[in-house]
């Protein structure tokens, strides 16, 4: 379990770096037609969080792989794998909080409750 724990928070980080990157201002802001996406595309923050992007669709494949070996839950690694990475919500919310500046709500904060309610219940014995 140490190493899903550990996979899940690398794949938290790769989320957060992949979208605090993409969703900046400065890159989304405007008008976006056909000439202003393939601009978005070539940009190194584009690129940047793309890879990110792709490296947590790696780690989400390893986790899927680390319960998959745990007998008791090799039938429904998959739909945990996909619960257990759910915690990256919890941290993007945070890091669009501090690095972008937007609000936190009482939906946002319910909802990450859940979410940990829902981690939890899926993963205990």
């Amino acid at each position: 379990m140490i190493q899903i724990t550990l996979l899940t928070l690398l794949f938290s980080i790769a989320t957060v770096i992949s979208i605090t990157i993409i969703g900046s201002r400065e890159l989304i802001s405007g008008e976006i037609g056909l000439t202003r996406i393939i601009k978005i595309i070539f940009d190194w923050r584009f690129l940047l969080g793309a890879f990110f992007a792709f490296l947590s669709r790696i780690i989400f494949l390893l986790i899927n792989n680390a319960l998959y070996k745990i007998p008791n839950l090799a039938i429904a690694s998959t739909t945990l794998t996909v619960f257990i990475t759910s915690v990256a919500t919890i941290f993007v919310i945070l890091s669009n909080w501090y690095f972008l500046g937007e609000k936190l709500n009482a939906y946002q904060i319910i909802g990450g409750i859940i979410i940990m309610v829902g981690i939890f219940l899926t993963t205990i014995k």
